[in-house]
């Protein structure tokens, strides 16, 4: 049975089938979507696994929900979302034919470099959002036209380079960065270097693609923009399959348990993450741009706060946990979302699976706080007052720090391209 459902699930990622169509598929065929083995203390202990009745959780640790996880890891990851061929077909703009003759555009993501030359084209079209772009402000979107510049060509080599660059810059600016330097003392561990190399990835998509015109640093057109992260997309969705498999089989391993604590607290920051860029969309749904994937932007929240749980399953079986990294976490009081910190919702995750440490109630408290209901409430803005007035205040990347600029000088720097 195992091994049966192992071959779907390589069929689906094959011909590129959507979860949705999948799981149908599987339910028709008779297949579990998750495997029907012990959980996650029950296997570490090596004791049967029995259900009570309730749904996920066993006799064994019926007071410890948060560990009583019995799916793959391999098989809950969060970015496989950006495979959906629906999906990626948006994102791609394929529709869209090129006029004129090619010419080449250099984009990057921070200021003072790397960079990519891609060879770009103009393209006509009736379809409005082909040109507009959006930007977050604090409780709103605020919308802006953009060149009809679509991408015509792109070297693959040119296009690995550039990330590799990318992630090495991204690493030796956050050298600082407690988590950071924890990872750098696992260099040797293809496991921990496949996580910094992720997160690296995911910090460089929520950056988004610039150019420079003069001595302006503005935003790539909307097309180019979104053809370009859909490639970026799909790297980071093959790179987080690799690193979930070679996690789930290091800690069934039993062996280098601090390279697998290492990887899994990296794993629950990029939970943080994702949580950080879908919750614009679940706060703020009125104005906002045309939501592209089919699941709706809820849904895949409540499945990064899955695996944000499949990770609390597995740290109290990886020995001792970082002190300084923990003394921050647990020192962040009332973390908030702000749409213009991605660094804000830090600790949102990782509070609650250090709490699910301490003990039984303070486990069940952590479960129930990571439910999609209780995490908005949690850590959603306290007070539209509160947040800075979204008609006078927007930021920009300068040299890497987040600085306050007017929205009329934003938009007045695409009018001049």
């Amino acid at each position: 049975m195992a091994s049966r459902r192992g071959e779907l699930l390589a069929w689906r990622q094959k011909y590129e089938i959507s979860e949705a169509a999948s799981l149908e598929l599987f339910g028709i065929l008779g297949f579990r979507p998750g495997p029907t083995g012990p959980c996650v203390w029950c296997w570490w202990r090596k004791k049967a696994c029995s259900s009570n009745g309730q749904t996920g959780v066993c006799d064994a640790c019926a007071l410890f929900p948060s560990i009583c996880f019995r799916d793959q890891i391999s098989d809950i990851g969060i970015y496989g979302k950006w495979t959906d061929p629906k999906y990626k077909s948006q994102r791609r703009w394929t529709s869209l034919q090129p006029i004129g003759k090619e010419f080449a555009l250099v984009v990057q993501h921070f200021p003072h470099g790397p960079a990519l030359r891609v060879g770009c084209s103009l393209f006509e079209t009736e379809a409005k959002n082909a040109t507009v772009s959006y930007l977050k402000l604090a409780t709103s979107w605020v919308a802006f036209s953009t060149d009809p510049v679509r991408l015509q060509s792109l070297d693959r080599h040119d296009w690995e380079c550039y990330l590799q660059q990318c992630c090495k810059r991204w690493i030796t600016h956050n050298e600082k960065d407690e988590l950071i330097k924890l990872a750098a003392r696992f260099q040797y561990s293809e496991l921990v270097t496949q996580a910094v190399q992720l997160c690296g990835a995911i910090r460089i998509l929520m950056t988004g693609w610039h150019l420079y015109q003069g001595s302006d640093y503005i935003a790539a057109p909307e097309v180019i923009s979104s053809q370009l992260d859909s490639l970026l997309e799909l790297s980071i969705a093959s790179l987080e399959t690799k690193l979930l498999k070679n996690l789930q089989d290091s800690f069934r391993s039993r062996k280098n348990l601090e390279e697998v604590a290492m990887a899994v607290l990296i794993v629950i920051n990029l939970t943080e993450k994702d949580i950080w860029r879908l919750m614009h969309w679940v706060l703020y749904e009125h104005g906002s741009p045309e939501w592209k994937h089919p699941t709706r932007p809820d849904d895949l929240l409540r499945r990064t706060l899955s695996l944000s749980q499949a990770m609390m399953a597995l740290l109290p079986y990886v020995g001792n946990l970082p002190v300084k990294l923990v003394q921050a976490a647990v020192s962040e009081n009332d973390v908030r979302y702000d749409a213009h910190n991605p660094e804000s919702l830090r600790g949102s995750v990782l509070q609650k699976a250090l709490q699910a440490m301490e003990g039984p109630q303070l486990a069940h408290d952590a479960v129930q706080s990571l439910s999609y209901d209780n995490f908005l409430k949690s850590h959603q803005p306290r007070c539209p007052d509160e947040a800075r007035h979204d008609e006078e205040l927007q930021y920009e990347s300068q040299d890497d720090n987040y600085v306050w600029v007017s929205k009329e000088a934003i938009l007045k720097a695409f009018e001049q391209q």
